[in-house]
């Protein structure tokens, strides 16, 4: 990888958020208070783009968990008649609040997946409180259940060999099976037997709907993944995996070629620094370690798997992820950051954070951009709603907000590396 173009990419405008130079210091910004909950009620959080699928599949699916969790709640009585009132009282509780069921359309400004996310766990809180029902008055379901497990194993071991990437070409192929792989791999992790059917459903009635649950979440990817595979796959596509694999190969060299001296601060913290790191540099080491250390153990697990779409993906984001940190690191070694965090810093932050991400959306409409951009965009909104709720104080909405704006600039770098390194497997006859 070009590792200075994506360096400076990162690192543009470095100084400026830093605020060490330009930034106005006032009486009223001193001190280390900053009410992070106010200034949120200034910042918007910037839109999520379309899915790469077609919204009239999600809109299925979505009616199709409705339908299947109204019918599951239909089955438990409003006053069920349950011996032990304990349990009864318990079950009222268990059951789904209507008002916090999924909107019926999907939100403006929503990732459609979150959504479809959310429909899916709805419908497995419907199967909970069901199985739950069940299992206090009587009906022990251990063997269906267990009948079910291993349908839904053998449909996913289905998925897997018979998935060959399908697409008009391999950077598309990347971008629409990326977030299939995803959700294929955590129904496979739903069905893995760590928690048993009990025994006496009577005497464990709510441990059998937790169990129920992940089953039946599992039933609901399972049956997404299905649907929205047959619908990309239709039309003139033809299969990428040799592609898909090779690029994984050397995007892999590249982002270990990146990463090159970057592990001690992942594995050491503020140690690496040798002096002990406070405020700002403190809130931006971990705000950029924990990313990139997740992003490398991902990458090199989907490796091993052969999740190739998924791995194209996040290894792309791990190779910004990854000059970020170095970015950071340069900072922080040379005091860039202002020991003191204030209300204007972050609410600069915060603006330079949408600018940078809001950029990124309005240069380019690439489905690849917008899959290598989503962590800055989940990030930018996540801390907005965090700062709002109170969770966040003032160095670390500072951190989040200036990784974010550093993220994003790399992304459009990163994305021409990604796309060269399909096209070069592509060209090389790799399918």
């Amino acid at each position: 990888m070009r590792r200075r173009d994506l360096l400076a990419a990162c690192g543009v405008g470095l100084t400026g958020l830093a605020g060490c130079s330009s930034m106005p210091w006032t009486n009223e910004d001193e001190g280390p208070d900053v009410d992070t909950a106010a200034l949120a009620a200034d910042l918007d959080p910037v839109a999520f783009p379309a899915t790469p699928f077609p919204s009239d599949t999600l809109e299925a699916c979505v009616t199709r968990h409705r339908e299947r969790a109204e019918t599951l709640l239909d089955r438990v009585p409003s006053d069920p008649s349950i011996p032990n009132e304990a349990v009864r009282q318990e079950l009222d509780h268990v059951r789904p609040d209507p008002e916090e069921r999924p909107p019926e359309s999907l939100p403006d400004g929503e990732w459609a997946l979150d959504w479809l996310d959310d429909w899916q766990d709805y419908r497995a809180d419907a199967a909970t409180a069901e199985a739950a029902y069940r299992a206090a008055t009587g009906t022990d379901d251990a063997g269906a259940l267990a009948t079910r497990r291993r349908e839904i194993r053998g449909t996913i071991g289905d998925l897997w060999a018979t998935q060959a990437y399908r697409a008009p070409d391999p950077l598309t192929a990347a971008v629409v099976h990326a977030p299939l792989e995803d959700m294929v791999d955590t129904a496979r992790r739903l069905v893995q037997p760590r928690e048993t059917y009990p025994s006496d459903p009577v005497a464990a009635p709510f441990r059998a709907g937790e169990v129920v649950h992940s089953v039946e979440r599992a039933d609901a990817v399972v049956a997404d993944v299905r649907r929205i595979r047959d619908e990309i796959v239709d039309g003139d596509t033809s299969p990428h995996a040799g592609a898909l694999g090779t690029a994984t190969q050397r995007l892999r060299w590249s982002l270990s070629e990146t990463a090159d001296g970057l592990h001690p601060y992942v594995e050491e913290g503020e140690e690496a620094f040798g002096r002990e790191l406070s405020g700002a540099d403190r809130a931006l080491v971990t705000e950029s370690t924990r990313p990139f250390r997740y992003l490398w153990e991902e990458v090199r697990e989907l490796h091993d798997d052969d999740q190739y779409a998924l791995a194209v993906v996040e290894t792309g984001r791990a190779l910004v992820a990854a000059e970020v940190l170095r970015a950071i690191v340069t900072g922080v070694r040379n005091r860039e950051y202002p020991e003191e965090v204030t209300a204007s810093l972050v609410r600069q932050a915060a603006a330079d954070a949408r600018t940078a991400v809001r950029g990124v959306l309005d240069q380019s409409q690439s489905p690849l951009t917008v899959a290598l951009l989503h962590p800055a965009l989940d990030r930018q909104r996540g801390t907005v709603r965090e700062m709002a709720e109170g969770y966040h104080d003032g160095a670390d909405a500072y951190a989040a907000f200036t990784r974010i704006a550093m993220y994003a600039r790399g992304v459009p770098e990163a994305t021409t590396f990604v796309a060269g390194r399909l096209d070069e497997a592509s060209e090389d006859g790799d399918g």
